[in-house]
């Protein structure tokens, strides 16, 4: 509604004036793979501000961070580049990614590449709405020595994952992208053992892509 956006405006004032204008650049991943990304009209803006009207899912924050990540390996810049902020007015909360500097977003997102290059193999179970639900209750996850999930997190993440939901009203697990009863991870998993796959997936990436995340993102409100 008029004011729901009139309050999310109010929100973005705290930060800027209004959102930040953007352009659409390429840019070059591989010899052979050429990304189109959205980064500030202005290249001297050292903040850039989104305002969304959807709701922060954990989700959403996961595709926030890689346009964080994008556009700080865009600019190519030095060590002053850990200072820009990349702030996303949501809905219910705002975000705050900041920190990282080019040269550790390139180091960050060669591991996405690499999770992308492995998914056109075969399936990788490793739901963002699931890995980052924590951070929906501004909790962050424990990690082992080894850079695992330790068993506390694992167990609460493992739980929802094989969760029915059958008593709760809210959402249904097959709507519910962090279980494995939603319709495209059942589709997806058909006759293999999803809760074994998510074990293996995060043992072998979730500290690498997730962890970074809750190190640099902030979330206010």
């Amino acid at each position: 509604s008029q004011q729901e956006y009139l309050t999310l405006l109010e929100r973005l004032h705290t930060y800027a004036d209004k959102p930040t204008e953007t352009t659409q650049q390429t840019l070059c991943i591989s010899e052979y793979v050429y990304l189109r990304i959205t980064v500030p009209k202005q290249a001297s803006e050292t903040q850039w501000v989104v305002l969304r009207l959807s709701s922060s899912q954990p989700e959403r924050r996961a595709q926030e961070w890689l346009n964080y990540l994008l556009w700080l390996q865009y600019l190519d810049l030095d060590e002053q580049s850990q200072d820009y902020r990349y702030i996303v007015v949501f809905s219910d909360q705002t975000m705050i990614y900041e920190g990282v500097s080019s040269a550790k977003a390139c180091t960050l997102l060669k591991d996405w590449w690499a999770l992308w290059q492995q998914a056109m193999v075969t399936p990788i179970v490793l739901p963002a709405q699931l890995l980052l639900s924590l951070s929906k209750k501004n909790k962050q996850p424990e990690w082992t020595e080894e850079k695992s999930l330790d068993k506390k997190t694992w167990q609460t993440l493992s739980k929802h994952w094989n969760d029915p939901q059958k008593h709760n009203k809210a959402i249904s697990a097959d709507e519910d992208k962090a279980s494995k009863y939603h319709q495209e991870w059942q589709f997806i998993l058909q006759e293999q053992d999803a809760n074994a796959l998510l074990e293996k997936h995060c043992r072998e990436w979730a500290y690498r892509l997730y962890a970074p995340i809750y190190e640099h993102l902030n979330t206010i409100g």
